[in-house]
């Protein structure tokens, strides 16, 4: 009999180690699982709807920050991106950001620049998350940086998610404090890539579009005019070679809303935006 309550006591020792164990793994402190920024891309998942942390996520504006000019991005160039959040009396931490389209497709490249304190997770480095190294910070507050290579002339909007959690510390999936924000940051429309031609020479009118015709003034032969959404999809393209220095494009199937027209040629390429009312 005292041996089997030894044995007895000893098993369940091991159990209450082992759920012990599995609690804190569960809770995600080497990083949150992919998909869990809040996007529409990634079903509006977050650290507490993805089954890390049990409650309920809350708006927080002013998790994110970047180096990115009030102008907007320019394509191909790199910024520091930086998430931090607050919360007295708190001293664990985690989060996950990725920049996305509004059907969840990775816009520009993501780099690592804290490489102790952050780590992808997921696919293609989609998602920049926090290692076990950090979770812990200043009790109080913390933040995490890392780098965004900026995508292709005309991607447009590029829109950062984020979640961010504040934890109790008590190795459980209770009492932790989520919360979510997202940041929109615009491509700089007014730079020309290696090309001589002023982009004030290029005249879009009318602008906004309320008919089915656009005109484009000034254009140079051998040019291509491709329109795209604010999703970066292209939705119409076409050749201009003639010698007219007015060029219509018929928008009549153009849904209404924002769109950037790329002008491109060899020696280069120029963004207008423009709106179908």
């Amino acid at each position: 009999m005292k041996k089997l309550l030894l044995f007895t006591s000893a098993f369940l020792s091991v159990i209450a180690i082992s759920l012990s164990s599995l609690t804190y793994t569960f809770s995600s402190p080497g990083g949150a699982p992919a998909g869990a920024t809040g996007s529409p891309g990634d079903n509006n998942l977050t650290c507490a709807r993805s089954g890390c942390h049990s409650g309920t996520a809350n708006p927080q504006s002013g998790l994110i920050s970047t180096d990115v000019p009030s102008s907007g991005y320019v394509p191909g160039q790199t910024y520091q991106i930086t998430v931090s959040i607050t919360q007295a009396g708190i001293s664990k931490w985690g989060f996950q950001a990725s920049p996305q389209s509004s059907n969840g497709t990775l816009l520009g490249t993501l780099t690592l620049t804290e490489t102790s304190r952050t780590r992808f997770i997921g696919t293609g480095n989609k998602y920049v998350t926090h290692t076990t190294g950090g979770n812990s910070g200043a009790t109080g507050s913390t933040s995490w940086s890392f780098n965004w290579t900026a995508p292709s002339t005309g991607t447009g909007p590029v829109t950062f998610y984020t979640a961010a959690m504040a934890a109790n510390g008590n190795n459980g999936t209770s009492g932790d404090q989520v919360y979510f924000d997202n940041l929109v940051i615009e491509e700089d429309v007014t730079i020309s890539i290696n090309d001589n031609q002023s982009l004030s020479d290029i005249i879009l009118y009318p602008n906004p579009a309320q008919g089915s015709e656009m005109f484009i003034k000034n254009l140079k032969s051998d040019e291509t005019l491709t329109i795209r959404d604010m999703q970066g999809k292209t939705v119409l393209k076409t050749d201009f070679s003639g010698n007219n220095l007015i060029q219509s494009i018929n928008i009549e199937n153009l849904p209404k809303g924002a769109y950037t027209l790329e002008i491109s040629s060899e020696s280069g390429s120029k963004i207008k935006r423009f709106i179908r009312q």
